[in-house]
């Protein structure tokens, strides 16, 4: 399996993080590193065995790079973790990413997801590592498309 994996990422399995600094949230289709095509719009449908698919797929590598993956299923929007949160990220070791499934500049989110963001991701990793949950210093928002509504999230933060 280690002979499988690109080169770029042999270390980041065997190195641990002990600190987080902050919170990336991003989507899949217009993510800077590791853009995965489909699906478009996030619909009533488990994605993530897709995302899995193409991921490795295209990058070769079948442990996913974000922490936190987020769906739309069944009305709800669903939080999984496929990656473990001491694993660190491939750009960024003080970081956890966050990815939102789908293409942001298209797809149409409700108030629910920038809740469930905030109350299952931002809110017990910042108690977990001791940040405070900020949009201007420890949150930021990489590459999302004009559907994502910051004040919705910068909402739920304040509340």
């Amino acid at each position: 399996m280690e002979q499988n994996r690109p080169q770029k990422y042999n270390n980041y399995y065997e190195t641990r993080r002990t600190n987080v600094k902050g919170i990336i949230i991003t989507d899949s289709f217009n993510n800077k590193m590791f853009p995965i095509p489909k699906p478009i719009y996030d619909d009533n449908k488990i994605n993530l065995q897709l995302i899995y698919e193409q991921f490795k797929l295209l990058y070769g590598d079948s442990l996913l790079p974000w922490h936190f993956v987020v769906e739309y299923y069944n009305r709800d929007y669903i939080i999984h973790n496929p990656r473990p949160i001491d694993v660190i990220y491939p750009s960024d070791p003080d970081m956890l990413y966050v990815m939102i499934i789908g293409d942001s500049s298209r797809d149409v989110y409700t108030r629910l997801l920038y809740k469930k963001i905030f109350e299952n991701i931002i809110r017990p990793m910042s108690k977990l590592y001791k940040f405070t949950p900020n949009l201007d210093s420890t949150i930021h928002l990489s590459n999302l498309g004009k559907r994502f509504l910051v004040n919705e999230l910068y909402n739920a933060i304040k509340l």
